[in-house]
């Protein structure tokens, strides 16, 4: 009996091969984009890393920190450098001033550990940790 539809038996088994071979192709297609991506977003990352080590290796970053310490008289600051991390207080600061300060502080690159500013009366006070 099963002879007399052995063509379509033949038939419907290629059919459900080929919805297979399919299904895998979309599924295989699927995951290459998946890792396709991951590695494009590990290759942005490791350009952003290069480019960072890049600007913390810089010379001029430390001399830029050190212009923070210049801009206010020495009975404002208490600086303290060890290697590549400072330490800073700015006290007793007007508004413009702290302004300015962060404001250049913002436009460095150097990593912010710590950044507290505290309002006293009308002055501010400013500590900061950052390292390159």
């Amino acid at each position: 009996m099963w002879l007399r539809y052995r063509n379509e038996i033949i038939v419907g088994v290629s059919l459900l091969f080929a919805l297979t071979a399919l299904s895998y192709k979309y599924i295989h297609r699927a995951s290459v984009e998946t890792e396709r991506h991951a590695i494009g977003q590990g290759i942005v990352r490791l350009h952003e890393a290069v480019s960072l080590q890049k600007r913390w290796a810089d010379k001029r970053t430390t001399k830029k920190l050190a212009s923070l310490q210049k801009l206010f008289p020495n009975a404002k600051v208490i600086w303290k450098k060890s290697g590549k991390k400072i330490v800073a207080t700015f006290a007793n600061l007007k508004p413009e001033e702290a302004n300015r300060l962060v404001t250049k502080l913002m436009n460095l690159a150097v990593q912010i550990e710590a950044l507290n500013i505290t309002k006293q009366d009308k002055t501010y006070k400013v500590e900061m940790t950052c390292k390159w």
